[in-house]
């Protein structure tokens, strides 16, 4: 099992799953919630965006390109995936860009998890039984620990809310090799096709406060060898 739930207090919760300095349940503004992108939200534009990477590292390993990033929408949340860092080096990882947005005239509440909103993504290669841990610092950013070769969570997660054209964007790493501040699992296995699944559960401010909606979500990336200097 590479997840478990913790059962903790309510104060330790509080103490350990907070996002951006906002509480759970308050409102959490495009400026506070997309430090990684670097762009601001907008509905005229798309979800995700990256820039150019540049060149690739000498000692580069691995390569990602995007076979299949669909667009997934419906009629009031949007979510896309972009590939910000397509270079993985031993000491350069690469890295996907992940994104929602509110594109309903009313405020969203999306139901989140530790590490909102997308929590610990895991990318599972389609030809072989294994996978790959997407990285980021999720000790320091949510409510997980690492107990005896397992994470542990907290079992109650976080809400956060999306004003109209409102958005959060996050970037995971992909990595080639561990350090001492993240596990084996996050090294890549070798190349092929990995996929990413989740699902977001989400309702609108106006409607049935018990009335979810939920918007799956799957991409698909290649990773290629790269040359070694």
């Amino acid at each position: 099992m590479r997840r478990r739930a913790l059962l903790a207090s309510a104060g330790a919760l509080l103490g350990g799953c907070l996002d951006n300095g906002s509480p759970p349940g308050e409102p959490v503004s495009s400026s506070a919630t997309i430090e990684d992108s670097g762009e601001p939200v907008s509905c005229s534009g798309a979800v995700v965006t990256t820039d150019d990477p540049g060149p690739a590292p000498a000692n580069l390993r691995y390569e990602l390109t995007e076979r299949r990033f669909p667009t997934k929408s419906d009629r009031e949340l949007a979510f896309d995936a972009g590939i910000a860092d397509p270079y993985v080096a031993p000491d350069d990882p690469g890295s996907i860009l992940f994104g929602i947005r509110n594109e309903s005239p009313e405020r969203l509440t999306v139901l989140a998890g530790s590490v909102p909103p997308f929590g610990m993504l895991y990318a599972e290669a389609t030809d072989r039984n294994s996978d790959v841990l997407l990285w980021r610092p999720y000790t320091t950013e949510g409510c997980y620990r690492r107990d005896g070769g397992e994470w542990e969570v907290c079992a109650v997660g976080r809400e956060i809310q999306l004003e109209s054209c409102d958005g959060v964007r996050k970037e995971y790493q992909v990595l080639s090799n561990a350090a001492e501040e993240v596990p084996a699992e996050t090294i890549l296995p070798g190349p092929g096709d990995y996929r990413i699944t989740g699902e977001l559960q989400y309702r609108i401010e106006s409607g049935d406060e018990d009335g979810l909606e939920t918007l799956p979500y799957a991409v698909t990336v290649t990773v290629e060898e790269g040359t070694t200097g």
